[in-house]
């Protein structure tokens, strides 16, 4: 059943005729549309007041449209987002859930407005953005294609220093910040979101080559950004994009520079123009366009450990459960004399990796988890089923100090005569705050003594 009905009330607007509709029910008369496809005829959706949808733009749902608003292209207002005021939504921008863009803001491109977010002021967002939850945008934001000229472009590590080192394992990363100051087509200073900066900055060395796959960037951090300082205030006027950096490649030392290309719309003489212009920092070609300036980034090998790098300690318990026994715990980490300590360890928990039995002698070796933090309340049980029928409980601190904690169990109890033993050696991983790594095989021995390799 229809809601409204299209009245002979016309108008032509931006090359389009827009007909003014009336509900059926109430005999209101609301806004503008080019056609039914504008406005569904189910649900509450209601366009009011001078409102007006054109094009191939729907409003569904419970949405509401009104005031001097404006929804064009492919946009859809739906569920029961609100557009007001002189507020625009045009190209293939979504606003649903209880969203609101009102004042004069601008949706436009793929963005998504959702959730409980309201667009207002002059807020302008472009692109394949998107707003949830309650966010709240008042002024435009700006992207690359606002920029029209740089006036200054500048890099520097995170922390504020020009010199810094990077190990060559994958792992490591940097900080990196990128500062310039944009203006747009009428020469104003804009200021540009972190992630637009990210998208158009290209990492080059001294001669203006680009690094490409022999540098990896990423706008997020990993689990090894060292140093972790940065700097929270931004020059004035500054847009700034953060940028973490990681390599395989050994480069020893590098001049890293940056640069972006900006489509040219005005020319600094005020006339039209469609040009490509690039803007570097590095020394050779150089266009003049921006002053050279680069970090000294020293690239590391990756940090080769041995055992001598290894500190394995223990602490052995007597009758750790109700029979005679001995628990002993391993806790293995790098020594201080290597200058490395432990970020976290990788192995499988709760690993039953040996076991013996020679007449009442049993012997066991097992991983507990894979913590390396000091933790005097943490417990750990070991089960260990000797035969269906019984089955050994083992539980105690396994956190006394810092380090990987492997436990073996020796019990001198049960049947005599029986005798079997299996043993498979295991293997786990020991990092530093840097992703340096080592590779680390346990084999048990007899006694239930752990003899410890490392894996090259």
């Amino acid at each position: 059943m229809k809601k409204y009905n299209i009245t002979e009330e016309s108008m032509t607007y931006k090359g389009c005729v827009l007909w003014r509709i009336q509900h059926i029910a109430t005999q209101e008369k609301g806004g503008w549309i080019q056609e039914e496809q504008n406005l569904s005829q189910e649900g509450g959706a209601w366009i009011a007041e001078e409102a007006k949808v054109y094009g191939e733009a729907c409003v569904s749902d419970d949405a509401c449209i009104s005031g001097n608003a404006e929804i064009f292209g492919s946009a859809q207002i739906r569920e029961t987002g609100q557009v007001y005021g002189e507020a625009k939504v045009y190209d293939e921008a979504i606003v649903e859930g209880v969203a609101l863009v009102y004042d004069r803001a601008e949706v436009c491109g793929k963005a998504i407005i959702q959730g409980a977010a309201e667009i207002y002021g002059d807020a302008c967002i472009r692109g394949e953005r998107i707003f949830t939850g309650n966010q709240r945008v008042v002024e435009r934001e700006y992207t690359w294609e606002d920029v029209n000229s740089i006036q200054s472009l500048k890099i520097v590590f995170s922390g504020g220093q020009r010199e810094n080192r990077l190990y060559a394992n994958g792992r490591h990363q940097v900080g990196v910040h990128v500062n310039l100051v944009a203006k747009d087509k009428d020469n104003k200073i804009i200021i540009l979101a972190e992630d637009e900066v990210f998208k158009h900055m290209e990492f080059v060395n001294m001669l203006n080559k680009p690094y490409g796959n022999d540098l990896k960037v990423s706008a997020e951090p990993g689990e090894y950004v060292l140093p972790i300082e940065r700097i929270q205030e931004k020059a004035p006027n500054a847009s700034l994009g953060v940028f973490y950096l990681s390599t395989t490649k050994q480069f020893v030392v590098e001049n890293v520079c940056v640069r972006c290309v900006v489509d040219q719309k005005i020319d600094p003489f005020g006339n039209p123009v469609e040009k490509k212009v690039e803007y570097t920092t590095a020394k050779e070609n150089n266009n003049g366009n921006t002053t050279p300036n680069y970090i000294i980034l020293s690239v590391l090998p990756p940090r080769a450990f041995d055992l001598h790098d290894i500190d394995i300690q223990t602490i052995e318990l007597k009758k750790a459960d109700n029979y005679n026994s001995i628990l002993t715990k391993h806790y293995i980490r790098f020594k201080d004399t290597a200058n490395a300590s432990i970020h976290h360890a990788e192995c499988e928990e709760s690993l039953w990796f040996h076991y013996k039995q020679k007449g009442n002698y049993k012997a066991f070796s097992t991983t507990t988890d894979s913590k390396t933090k000091t933790d005097p309340s943490a417990l750990y049980t070991a089960v260990f089923a000797i035969t269906k029928n019984w089955t050994i409980e083992v539980t105690s601190t396994n956190h006394d100090m810092p380090g990987l904690c492997l436990w073996t169990y020796r019990v001198w109890h049960g049947a005599l005569w029986s005798n079997t033993a299996w043993n498979k050696p295991m293997q786990f991983s020991l990092f530093d705050p840097y992703g340096n790594d080592v590779k680390i095989r346990v084999e048990t021995l007899d006694n239930a003594v752990l003899k410890f390799n490392i894996v090259k």
